[in-house]
Formats: structure tokens, sequence, C-alpha cells
């Protein structure tokens, strides 16, 4: 075999491993990690340090988003548009809010609400109608536990909100088709 054909061949295998890291990172990591939230499914792909990790938090996070989604219905936002609302959040708004509740003595938890409404835009639904809700269910103690969280993991410099937002986006719609099989049990049980 002359040399180029093995640098060829070469090239092709590397940009098949390039293409196949960019699928698992892009697509196949958010859908693993909504499904451990949500259904406690943890696949022998995922590395073991974030099998660990969502098994720790795994409960609690998947109780608050149930919690959310509750509230959110109440307050007239269809799961639907929360998923749209994540949708059309861009990092800068992001990493904008970020930096504003690092810099800034956050004294209140409305603080955080307001400078959340203040950078992050969403048109799906009227971001206020859950400042109730936020207020009555964070507390200055969370606000704190997470500004030390993400100072100390260094989260704004390793966070790819990309990424995040593909995985939140993936637990609603995993909480969605969990929902839906729930209602398709019941109606079956009914006999309809």
């Amino acid at each position: 075999m002359n040399w180029k054909k093995l640098v060829l061949i070469l090239a092709i295998i590397l940009c098949l491993i390039a293409v196949t890291g960019w699928y698992y990172y892009k697509v196949a990591f958010p859908k693993m990690v909504a499904e451990a939230v949500v259904n406690k499914k943890y696949p022998r792909l995922m590395p073991e340090k974030y099998r660990e990790g969502l098994a720790s938090v795994g409960d609690t996070l998947d109780t608050r988003i149930q919690h959310l989604i509750e509230i959110s219905e109440s307050k007239g936002i269809s799961l639907d548009e929360l998923i749209t609302g994540i949708d059309q959040i861009q990092e800068d708004q992001v990493r904008n809010a970020v930096n504003e509740v690092l810099s800034t003595k956050i004294t209140n938890v409305e603080q955080v609400f307001d400078i959340g409404i203040k950078h992050i835009k969403v048109q799906a639904f009227d971001p206020e109608e859950l400042r109730g809700p936020f207020l009555e269910n964070v507390n200055l103690q969370h606000i704190k536990k997470g500004i030390r969280y993400i100072k100390t993991h260094r989260i704004l410099e390793e966070m790819d909100p990309d990424t995040v937002r593909k995985i939140a986006r993936q637990i609603l719609i995993e909480k969605r088709k969990k929902i839906v099989d729930k209602v398709d049990v019941i109606y079956e049980k009914d006999g309809n």
C-alpha cells in the first residue's frame, strides 16, 4: 500500500472519530443525562463520574423538575412553552446573568430573579408569571450555595450552555413522555 492511500485512510478514520465524538457530546450525552435523571437509567457509555454525580442528585433534581412543571402549568405555562423557552435562551444572556449575580452582593432572592429577567429573554411565555413561585421555593441559602458551586467548579469557564440547554430540553421531553405513558396506562385501565 502506498503512503498516499495510508494517509487518506488515516484521515477518514480521524474524521469518523471526530464526528462520533461530536455526536456523542452534542446529541447522545444530553439524552443519556435526561434518561438518568428522569428514568434512573445509567448507560454503560456514560462516564463513571457522571453516573455517580447523577445518582446522588437524581431524585432531588427529578422532584424539583416535576415541581417546576406543576407550578408552570398552574400559571398557564405548558410543558411545550417551557421547552420553547429553553430553546430561546442564548449563551451570552446566561453568561451575562451569571456574571452579574457573581459580581453583586446578593441580599435577597428577588435580586436574582430580577437579574435573570434583565438578561434572559424568553418570548414563549411571560417569565414574570414565575416570580411568585420562584420567591416561594428558592431561598437565599440556595442562591449562596449555587454561587459557591459556580465559583468552586469554574462553571463559567467550563460550561457549554448549548449542551446544558440540550440536557434541560431533553429532561423536559423525557418528563413529557413519562406523563403521556401514565395517562395511557390510566386510559387503558378505564377500558376506554
